[in-house]
């Protein structure tokens, strides 16, 4: 003769079962295919005007994926992101430089260099750097016409 189990010897197996199964799962972060976020290093300004200025940065690790686009966060805020003002200089690895043009005389900005990939955009640390001051007109200038 067949016995059929009882209903709490059924629960108490799906319960196990269950447990059984989701132990067994192997749960990953993050997907391989996507790399890591990439790696930047923002130069320090150079060719500093009352207008302009140059900076830059270079890729020190791609994250495993190709570079999709690099430039600099910039503006007159420290920690300037994706809400700043953005210069853009190309795709791949390695080094680039970016000639920052515009700027007011005598101000200070701050600029992180970035780097996107299929994981996300990698940020730099910041500089900062201020343009120089317009010369002074001799005499005073015009006082009165």
């Amino acid at each position: 003769m067949k016995t059929i189990p009882s209903l709490p010897t059924l629960a108490l197996c799906m319960i196990l079962m269950s447990a059984l199964m989701l132990v067994s799962c192997d749960v990953k972060d993050s997907d391989p295919d996507l790399g890591t976020l990439p790696e930047v290093t923002t130069f320090a300004p150079g060719n500093i005007t009352t207008h302009s200025a140059e900076s830059g940065g270079v890729i020190t690790n791609e994250g495993g994926t190709n570079i999709t686009l690099r430039g600099l966060y910039w503006g007159t805020e420290p920690e300037p992101d994706q809400n700043a003002n953005t210069s853009t200089e190309g795709i791949g690895g390695g080094m680039f430089v970016i000639q920052l043009s515009g700027l007011e005389p005598n101000r200070t900005y701050y600029a992180r260099a970035f780097a996107r990939n299929t994981a996300g955009i990698g940020i730099g640390n910041e500089v900062s750097f201020t343009t120089l001051a317009l010369p002074a007109v001799p005499g005073g200038g015009v006082t009165d016409i």
